[in-house]
């Protein structure tokens, strides 16, 4: 999960999009894995193994592209680092396979099925506000079943 500065930024682009597209508002975040299909209480379990060797750490943004994808259309990809790489590795450890979300890494602006003509002049002005580095300092567990506005928030851990 992001920093509170970096969450109010990224929340004020989320918000202003919703409203000039009528489309879903949801909290700002980078998704860093998937989780096996185990009970909550298991992968409470191996998270709670790894969390303590992971400390908060920086990331920094690279550009905003409107993508062909039927839902998550306007992104800003993360730029991979060492400490990424390493959380990469302590997920895929803990969960026995390849859950690490390692392609791609992004913070998404907006859910929408639009076609990219229809708002790709958004992209400027989103570079324009949106942060350049992000700290990651807390972990959270969600159930993502369905569209954005049914996810739902599990379990935080805090980052050291």
């Amino acid at each position: 999960m992001l920093d509170d500065k970096s969450t109010a930024q990224c929340q004020s682009i989320i918000q202003r999009l919703a409203g000039s597209y009528q489309s879903v508002l949801f909290t700002p975040h980078i998704t860093l894995a998937g989780t096996p299909d185990w009970s909550i209480e298991n992968i409470n379990k191996a998270i709670n193994a790894f969390i303590s060797d992971i400390s908060s750490f920086k990331l920094n943004t690279d550009s905003v592209r409107c993508s062909s994808n039927p839902y998550q259309k306007l992104t800003h990809s993360i730029r991979s680092t060492p400490e990424l790489q390493e959380f990469h590795k302590k997920v895929d450890n803990s969960f026995n396979g390849d859950f690490a979300k390692k392609e791609y890494p992004h913070i998404s602006y907006l859910y929408s099925r639009l076609d990219c003509s229809k708002i790709s002049h958004d992209i400027g002005k989103i570079e324009e506000e949106a942060p350049r580095q992000v700290f990651i300092n807390r972990l959270g567990l969600v159930q993502c079943k369905g569209t954005p506005e049914d996810w739902r928030m599990l379990k935080t851990w805090k980052l050291v």
